[in-house]
């Protein structure tokens, strides 16, 4: 998630930057995008790009920060790759196995009605392999 350190480099040179991009038309350090966490936003920052950093289809001023709107698309030069900022998606309220506990207490036998010891699945004679 952007939050977890404070820029993120987008350009050619995969050890310089965080987010590789393979285009000839993009800088080997290229833009980054920087989450300001006071004002919870994100801004992009060309770095001086020779073919530009656009949000949607607005080149981005150079050395000039930016406000990424969420869901916004931006991208790269003349690369027809398109990135999104999307919003942290929400956590469930009651994750799935807190769930599944709940009905198997309220239930006979073991989770979903499953055999829950060794000896219980001995009944039968037919195995059954999942890939």
């Amino acid at each position: 998630m952007i939050d977890e350190k404070k820029c993120y480099l987008f350009g050619r040179n995969p050890q310089l930057n965080d987010f590789c991009i393979d285009h000839a038309s993009c800088s080997r350090i290229h833009c980054s995008l920087v989450y300001h966490k006071h004002l919870n936003m994100a801004f992009l920052v060309d770095l001086g790009s020779t073919h530009g950093t656009y949000i949607g289809k607005i080149r981005l001023e150079s050395q000039k920060p930016t406000q990424l709107p969420v869901n916004s698309t931006f991208h790269f030069g003349a690369s027809t790759r398109m990135y999104t900022l999307r919003e942290r998606p929400q956590t469930a309220p009651k994750p799935v196995m807190e769930e599944l506990e709940r009905m198997t207490e309220d239930s006979d036998g073991g989770l979903l009605g499953l055999p829950e010891t060794e000896t219980e699945l001995d009944v039968g004679s037919s195995l059954f392999f999942i890939k």
